[in-house]
């Protein structure tokens, strides 16, 4: 029910931070997994170190704002392993900032790539899924696609993630009779490379920890048991499902 030996699992945004997590994560589970990531400096070091560790990885540059690259993404992970199975959109940005202050130029920038490139990632992964009539689409949202973020202020990053988190609703009933289940994901804040600045603010920390029924800030390693599941038979009757790994932020 929990095996995903030799499955085929593409991540994106996996050089570094959460995607970089769940990546491992699976080539630990015995997963056949393509990393992707627009910083191929990191993308290229993140991949050798899990094939050091005698991982089946493979790395392909993609920007997922570009269509033409979230295509050949999923073209290049067929080709290099014969298949798709599991495809984690997990490629984000954002840019904190006073809606006020925020250029239409950084919105457009922040909904391409958040909620535009998981529609592509879904579409190319799909588009191949369901030649075959099976496949596991996971979409990483945010508790922030749930709620308004109080601690920051980043109304496109929120608006863009409240986006994904009903996109995996809709997918979910197009594709369902046709074998693909399309699930999300919300994390709570994590302790990431892109969260160390916030972090070290004594106040956007004490802040969240308030809202924190766990009373700590999670890591990437908090969010990939739930991916895995998510990708395994034992989810097999889960789809349009968003399932909040927050340390009970949501709760309150």
């Amino acid at each position: 029910m929990f095996d995903i030996t030799d499955r085929v699992v593409v991540v994106t945004g996996a050089a570094r931070g959460l995607g970089a997590a769940l990546a491992g994560a699976f080539a630990a589970a015995g997963a056949r997994v393509v990393l992707s990531d627009a910083r191929l400096e990191a993308l290229e070091a993140t991949t050798q170190a899990l094939r050091v560790g005698g991982a089946a990885v493979a790395a392909v540059p993609c920007d997922v704002s570009l269509e033409d690259d979230v295509d050949a993404l999923a073209t290049s992970a067929q080709t290099i392993f014969g298949a798709l199975d599991v495809w984690i959109n997990n490629a984000g940005i954002n840019i904190p900032k006073p809606a006020e202050q925020l250029a239409f130029a950084e919105w457009n920038r922040i909904v391409t790539t958040n909620l535009g490139g998981t529609f592509l990632g879904c579409r190319a992964a799909g588009r191949l899924m369901l030649e075959r009539g099976a496949g596991c689409i996971i979409n990483i949202g945010s508790i922030h696609g749930h709620v308004g973020s109080y601690v920051h202020r980043a109304a496109a990053y929120n608006a863009a993630k409240a986006g994904v988190i009903n996109l995996t609703r809709s997918l979910a009933l197009e594709w369902g009779e046709r074998g693909i289940r399309v699930n999300a994901i919300s994390p709570g804040p994590l302790a990431t490379e892109l969260m160390t600045t916030r972090l070290a603010d004594p106040d956007y920390r004490r802040k969240s920890l308030e809202r924190l029924a766990l009373k700590r800030i999670g890591t990437p390693d908090d969010v990939v048991g739930a991916a895995i599941f998510l990708a395994t038979p034992a989810a097999h009757w889960i789809t349009g499902h968003t399932l909040a790994v927050d340390g009970g932020w949501l709760a309150a």
